[in-house]
């Protein structure tokens, strides 16, 4: 009996294959996507490795560099071998093939990055975009601009619409407090405003501590829920709004289905929703209207 190889082991290493996956990923709307902002931690790190007197790198700085070449695609593995070899031929080569080409050039260039600022820009490019990586597993930064201030001035001037569950939920956010969801109703409080002004004086107070020009995680991950509201509030996944924080592409996945199955609540028959109540409040905590007015809220 003959036996051959699948087509896909063979050409699994190669750059074409990489792009059909990419266009097939891309017409079902599975392509990763909204991180064109945030940059690849790994990427910084190897720009930025020390080097000794010879510029030779140590041997945990070689382990970073080869470390960041595995997670990188094949389209940018081409592309560093490109720009690090100085040569503007086509590398028709396999994964394999480019990542030996990638380690044996680039602690070299690397050593002489300061002399060659107009290809290290290039080089740069490649290493600090999220969309150069195959892996999910990556470490983003998301740095401050003024587009990114101006945009969280806006969510906090916007704060006054935002319900009191979201509220509490961003100030949680924000002191870096972490609990269970849980089905809950918070009757509006007296103490609402006061509580906006908290919200709005710590965004402020850690935004003036930015030292490192990076989004600390707490303020992303707390105007993170802001958008996650307004997603909900306004029924689309479509409205524009900048993302703060590199949510992964399961996340991402998870919550556009918990705000679908939300835009659906409205749509549920009497029955069903009594369905709902032994999953949501499994110690019935709320009376029937109660839970029924605070589940469509």
């Amino acid at each position: 009996m003959r036996r051959f190889l699948a087509e896909s082991d063979i050409r699994s290493d190669e750059v074409s294959c990489e792009k059909v996956t990419a266009s097939v990923a891309k017409s079902y709307g599975l392509q990763r996507g909204g991180h064109n902002h945030h940059l690849v931690q790994d990427g910084l790190r190897l720009l930025n490795l020390p080097r000794g007197e010879d510029g030779s790198l140590s041997p945990e700085s070689l382990n970073i560099m080869h470390s960041t070449i595995n997670k990188l695609s094949n389209g940018a593995l081409q592309s560093v071998a490109k720009i690090i070899s100085r040569t503007k031929c086509s590398f028709n080569k396999t994964r394999p093939l480019l990542r030996e080409i990638v380690t044996y050039h680039l602690p070299c260039y690397l050593a002489k990055l300061d002399h060659e600022d107009v290809i290290m820009s290039e080089l740069s490019e490649i290493l600090i975009n999220p969309g150069s990586y195959q892996s999910d597993s990556l470490s983003l930064v998301t740095p401050v601009s003024p587009l990114l201030l101006s945009s969280i001035n806006q969510a906090l001037d916007r704060l006054d619409g935002i319900p009191d569950q979201a509220l509490v939920a961003v100030n949680r956010k924000l002191i870096g407090k972490t609990s269970m969801p849980k089905f809950w109703h918070v009757p509006r409080s007296s103490s609402r405003g006061h509580l906006i002004e908290i919200v709005r004086k710590r965004c402020k107070m850690i935004i003036a501590r930015i030292e490192e020009g990076y989004m600390p995680k707490r303020l992303a991950k707390a105007m993170s829920m802001v958008n996650l509201y307004w997603k909900q509030k306004l029924r689309s996944m479509d409205i524009s709004q900048l993302e703060y924080f590199p949510f992964s592409k399961e996340t991402a996945s998870l919550q556009n289905d918990v705000l679908n199955a939300l835009w659906l609540l409205p749509k549920l028959q009497h029955d069903d929703l009594k369905l709902l109540r032994p999953i949501l409040d499994p110690d019935p905590k709320f009376r029937k209207m109660q839970f029924r007015v605070s589940l469509r809220k």
